[in-house]
């Protein structure tokens, strides 16, 4: 059963899925491209007077799994209908009518985001209307990405929708600029956007080769860009016999995290194999995947793996946590302190007592995430060197090779590279990212670095400047 679904404009998936989709950002608590998913629009560009200003109030949508569509269902929604719709709507012409909110949007969809949550977009965007479509990116049966413009060049909003069976189960409307032309204009984006630290290496001779550093032995917060090492276990288990990719691993509701990614909404009970796992884990940065992944080699296994790919301070991460336990940790000021305040052993006993807790006890929380909570002391840690020498092992497994690269994060539109492995991770306040890419000579690089702020950091414009970083930069 293979579940993964590629979109056709990719965008960074939040680490935790819920929380890091807006362009005001995180794709999602813990989720890298993106998709994080949200309905609003933030941190737009001002305007100048008298208009309005295009800041709209966050709201996080995670991704959901197939859905029919309720059997007295009119039409099925279409990607360029649900288009058409939105810009009317941007526009000033009317509103969602409860019965056309039933009918378009999904069930969790419409259980994140009320009705009214949702209406209250258009009356934001309208003054700056009429809406029009200005390009679009990329459009199939299922998705599409586009460009939309109001009556000023500015600001404009890029609009991602995903339709199944009949149903919207993802809106994104983020800002939109275009992506930076020079390495210096990539440069000066990312460092716009926050605390930056990033390297740009050659991998030669089993070393990382600077070719650009910013900040290479600076800790970091890591996002999903953690789940490398989840899949650098697995991959040592396999290649030491005690696990192969088509093993099958039974779903566990107890091992249920939030989006982003789909397994949460696999019936317990239900096999997949560690390789559909893997996929999920990596290419959509599935957080119940990624627990269950864990769960199979072992918490100590996993902190193991990251000497043997070459973290150089395992102990930031120890215990490792996993993805429901971070949600719950972090979003419950309660146990946050009490944990941060303990050793790690007796973090390693408090994990017991929260792995007792209902995951629903952070359900709220989790909806109304929209500031960063600790993100130098409560995440995953490692340099971005680190994830250097991480993405070179990996890379050296083909099968782990190819599952880096069913997602490349941002496409490669200046076509300077054959391949693209990517992980990304984000959640309120911090953006991370991990390319290992290959040139038409053979030659392979990395990419990797994050940027943290005390606001909010769009998944769209600081992936697309991170990927002005990997396609501009110069080769020595």
């Amino acid at each position: 059963m293979n579940r993964r679904r590629v979109s056709t404009v990719v965008v960074v998936l939040a680490i935790l899925g819920a929380s890091c989709g807006s362009d005001s950002s995180p794709e999602s608590g813990t989720g890298d491209a993106t998709s994080a998913t949200s309905v609003a629009t933030t941190a737009a560009p001002t305007t100048q007077p008298p208009a309005p200003p295009t800041t709209l109030p966050p709201i996080t949508l995670p991704p959901t799994t197939t859905i029919a569509p309720e059997p007295d269902q009119a039409e099925p929604v279409t990607v360029a209908g649900f288009r058409d719709q939105v810009i009317a709507w941007m526009s000033g012409d009317g509103e969602v009518s409860q019965a056309d909110y039933e009918r378009i949007f999904s069930p969790q969809f419409q259980s994140l985001a009320s009705l009214d949550e949702v209406n209250a977009i258009w009356g934001r965007t309208a003054p700056l209307g009429p809406w029009r479509l200005a390009e679009t990116l990329g459009e199939d049966s299922t998705g599409g990405g586009f460009i939309l413009e109001g009556s000023a060049p500015e600001p404009k909003f890029l609009l991602t929708i995903d339709v199944d069976d009949g149903r919207v189960v993802d809106a994104l409307i983020q800002p939109w600029a275009p992506p930076p032309v020079t390495f210096d204009e990539a440069a000066a984006a990312v460092d716009g956007l926050g605390r930056s630290s990033y390297l740009i290496a050659e991998t030669t001779s089993g070393a990382c080769v600077p070719v650009v550093d910013s900040g290479a032995d600076d800790i970091i917060p890591l996002g999903s860009v953690f789940k490398l090492v989840v899949l650098g276990a697995v991959v040592d288990a396999i290649t030491e016999g005690s696990l192969s990719w088509d093993d099958p691993v039974e779903i566990r509701d107890e091992l249920d995290s939030y989006p982003s990614g789909t397994t949460q909404d696999v019936p317990a009970g239900t096999t997949m194999t560690v390789r559909e796992l893997a996929e999920l884990m990596i290419s959509i940065s599935d957080n119940t995947a990624t627990d269950h992944l864990i769960d199979l080699v072992g918490r100590e296994t996993v902190e193991a793996t990251q000497s043997v790919y070459g973290i150089t301070q395992p102990a930031l991460n120890a215990p490792f946590l996993t993805t429901r336990e971070l949600f719950q940790i972090k979003l419950d000021a309660e146990l946050r302190a009490q944990y941060l305040a303990a050793d790690e052993s007796d973090r390693r006993v408090l994990l017991d007592d929260v792995a007792t807790r209902p995951l629903t006890d952070v359900a709220e929380a989790v909806s109304g995430w929209n500031g960063p909570i600790e993100l130098d002391t409560l995440e995953w840690f490692a340099t971005p060197a680190d994830v250097c020498r991480v993405l070179m092992g990996l890379n050296a497994d083909p099968d782990a090779a190819a599952i880096l690269q069913i997602s490349p994060g941002i496409p490669d539109e200046t076509g300077r590279w054959t391949t693209i492995g990517f992980k990304g991770g984000s959640e309120p306040g911090l953006l991370a990212t991990a390319w290992i890419v290959t040139d038409a000579d053979g030659r392979t690089f990395t990419i990797t670095g994050a940027v943290v702020s005390e606001g909010l950091i769009g998944n769209i414009t600081g992936a697309g400047a991170f990927a002005g970083l990997r396609d501009q930069f110069e080769a020595p």
